[in-house]
């Protein structure tokens, strides 16, 4: 395996299963130690941050990128390196515009939660109160979907629509209530934290519906003019916006195309823009002398929800649109981190807070390689923020490269593992090896070594023989978890743990489809943006597998996932948890064996 194809495996290892809460796994320079800031020396700061910043992005290879970090209602630094525009020279400053991708969604949860406070949203009621059009298919049952559970991902809608998602004239986002109508839940409402797209577009449209006009001049009236985001705007084609950041990848110059689903990642922003959301986050839902959003449900936002039947899986913890950690390598008193990342297909962003402190920061860049990046520097730029303002030093860096000292596992628990899961990362192996256990996912080999709490620590095996620290692997620790009477694995990385996956066992007597092995490509539409290239199905280990080949600016990693087949016509995708994913229908196309999922119609090529 090349070196390059081992990172691109190893970022999907790495950010499959925590990608809403952890920016993505990248090559980055390694940053000097942070400086010892004196309190209010915000200059010291800055100076220490644009190095840091430039250099790491000449190492990259990144294009362009703001940032801006604040303090209650003051910016207190801004900076901004690289291009707007590379080929017209360009350079990007704080006012650049970028795509933010699912920022937009902490705006769509905000001007739902205005409803809310007008008492014409009840968050636990369904949300066919405030959208009657809305429904969608359920194999689990009649259970009610609520506006809360669309805030906080447990609605159990899938992930994406993939079909029509990203193209130059995509159709308006409010068509995809229709759409939902002949689409499957992907797990029981309220039971399990899975990101979705298109659970924050069905939010979106409640909120077009309630308003009583289109979703991106409500938008602009109710948050964006109150809060003055002058040069911010809903929309959904980048081509709109004056002077956006133009978008760049690995190959130089991109296109940017439309986007479908304007509530979960329409909105185009400046940090400068951004820091004035997080102002009026730290005032308490104030933006100067107006209450934008009641100060008591701009608290809900921040509070971590707890539903009723959720799966409970430490770590996955949410608010209201944000997502909510105990941050690593800070203080204690430096207090939650409320953030949220965002991505379209060649933009990035990342908006991270300490609300105890009243602090933030907004960044942006117009290059897709720029994820981990970002996340890096907004947690260096809230330590030193800490120290400037609070007078609080980080505690001494945790080493997570460091090899943890490896201790046997008793007997039971090597016994326990052996078996096969469906995971985030997709179909996964794990097999005993003398006292020692194996992984095979993404095609790779993985030594687990346990440490003394357990804990098994992933190795890539040279040939299957010589175990090599990969520093992406070195803070990744997997272990197994009874909960709710599932057998789970759960991972453990930069202090959190969240779920992998679960154990699958054969079902003696269940159905089999036969004659579908071969290569399925989606049929696209005209303008449209190819999200998924080609689909494998092949069987092995009695096991029906689908191998994903994703488009090259995701990096070459295939991943493999298990379909459970329900019937002679019906399928599911198996997420993390066993017996529940997106739905595969088999189909007729072009007089080819062929089946439907996420939107897509997908036609044999080859067999």
């Amino acid at each position: 395996m090349t070196n390059i194809k081992r990172r691109n495996t190893l970022k999907y290892l790495c950010t499959a299963a925590i990608a809403p809460w952890l920016p993505g796994c990248a090559e980055t320079a390694p940053s000097e130690p942070l400086p010892d800031v004196a309190s209010d020396d915000w200059d010291a700061l800055g100076q220490w941050l644009q190095r840091d910043i430039e250099r790491r992005m000449r190492s990259q290879g990144i294009t362009g990128l703001s940032i801006a970090l604040v303090d209650d209602q003051r910016v207190a630094w801004s900076h901004a390196a690289g291009w707007a525009d590379r080929e017209a020279h360009i350079p990007a400053t704080p006012q650049t515009p970028y795509r933010v991708g699912s920022i937009s969604k902490l705006f769509t949860v905000a001007a739902a939660l205005q409803f809310a406070a007008q008492g014409k949203l009840v968050l636990d009621a369904p949300i066919q109160e405030a959208l009657p059009e809305f429904s969608v298919r359920s194999r689990f049952g009649a259970s009610p979907i609520t506006a809360r559970q669309l805030m906080t991902h447990h609605a159990g809608l899938p992930r994406d629509v993939l079909a029509g998602m990203f193209m130059e004239r995509p159709e308006p986002f409010e068509a995809m209530v229709q759409r939902l109508r002949d689409t499957d839940l992907a797990s029981p409402p309220g039971l399990l934290m899975s990101y979705s797209n298109v659970g924050l577009t069905v939010l979106g449209a409640a909120v077009q519906r309630l308003a009583g006009w289109p979703f991106d001049e409500h938008l602009r009236r109710s948050l964006l003019e109150p809060l003055g985001m002058e040069h911010a705007s809903f929309t959904v084609h980048p081509a709109a916006v004056p002077d956006l950041a133009q978008a760049y990848d690995r190959q130089g110059r991109a296109h940017e195309t439309g986007l479908r689903d304007l509530p979960a990642g329409g909105l185009n922003a400046g940090v400068l823009d951004l820091a004035r959301f997080l102002h009026m986050v730290f005032a308490e839902g104030r933006a100067g002398e107006r209450q934008v959003l009641p100060a008591a449900w701009l608290r809900e936002m921040l509070r971590p929800q707890v539903l009723d039947g959720a799966l409970a899986v430490p770590g996955q913890r949410t608010g209201l649109g944000w997502m909510l950690d105990e941050p690593q390598a800070m203080p204690p008193q430096a207090g939650p981190l409320v953030h949220h990342a965002g991505a379209t297909l060649y933009h990035r962003a990342h908006l991270a807070a300490l609300p105890r402190h009243r602090l933030g920061v907004a960044l942006a860049s117009n290059d897709s390689r720029a994820s981990k990046l970002l996340g890096e520097v907004a947690r260096q730029a809230l330590r030193l923020a800490l120290a400037a303002k609070a007078g609080l030093r980080q505690p001494e860096a945790d080493r997570p490269n460091a090899a943890p000292k490896e201790a046997p596992l008793p007997e039971a628990e090597l016994a326990a593992y052996p078996g096969r899961y469906t995971t985030e990362v997709g179909y996964l192996q794990v097999r005993r090896d003398g006292s020692r256990l194996q992984a095979r996912a993404l095609g790779e080999r993985l030594e687990l070594r346990a440490d003394a709490e357990g804990w098994l620590h992933p190795r890539y095996a040279l040939l299957g023989l010589i175990p090599l620290d990969i520093p992406d692997l070195a803070d990744v620790r997997i272990r197994r978890q009874q909960l709710d009477g599932r057998e789970l694995l759960v991972v453990r990385t930069a202090g959190k743990e969240l779920l992998l996956g679960q154990r699958i066992e054969p079902t003696p007597g269940a159905p089999r489809w036969t004659g579908v092995a071969g290569r399925y490509a989606p049929l696209l539409l005209p303008g449209e943006e190819a999200l998924l290239e080609h689909v494998e199905v092949f069987e092995e280990d009695s096991l029906l597998l689908a191998r994903l080949k994703l488009p090259e600016r995701y990096g070459s990693t295939q991943p493999v996932s298990v379909l459970q087949v329900l019937s002679d016509t019906e399928a599911i995708v198996q997420g993390p948890l066993a017996g529940m994913g997106e739905t595969v229908r088999r189909v007729e196309v072009d007089g080819q064996p062929g089946f439907e999922c996420a939107g897509y119609r997908f036609r044999r090529v080859a067999i």
